[in-house]
């Protein structure tokens, strides 16, 4: 079993929010599909889910396009596929593409979902409104 993971973001200031990151995750094939990974991973996320780590909203992970064992492996446990990443892995020769997931922990939400995105969305509008009537204001 290999598995390292990091903590990013935070940096002790008020309202920051960190995400731990998945660098790698390996089972020995003789010991794949017993749950070994889904233990690891299963205990990762319950560690930062501790009220000591509030702060920490989202697991990230990076899977080669490619390895869909991984990909079922990670959508099982509840990852959500954000975006592909085009030519992330270089392997040989080769770039190869990735897959981003992330599990959202601890109320984290997308950075475009909810309150943010209603907040943005209103900001936006306020200051176009604005600049139209500053225009309308020139005739």
């Amino acid at each position: 079993v290999a598995a390292a993971a990091a903590v990013v973001g935070g940096g002790g200031a008020a309202g920051a929010q960190q995400l731990v990151y998945i660098l790698t995750l390996g089972v020995a094939e003789s010991h794949r599909r017993h749950g070994v990974g889904a233990a690891l991973v299963q205990r990762l996320t319950a560690v930062f889910q501790q009220p000591v780590h509030a702060a920490c909203k989202a697991v990230y992970l990076h899977v080669l396009c490619s390895n869909l064992a991984a990909t079922r492996f990670y959508e099982k446990l509840h990852f959500r596929r954000m975006r592909v990443l085009r030519d992330y892995y270089h392997i040989g020769s080769m770039h190869r593409d990735a897959f981003l997931y992330v599990l959202y922990i601890n109320n984290g939400v997308p950075p475009w979902a909810g309150e943010r995105y209603w907040g943005w969305l209103y900001d936006c509008c306020r200051r176009l409104a604005a600049c139209v009537k500053y225009v309308l204001s020139w005739r």
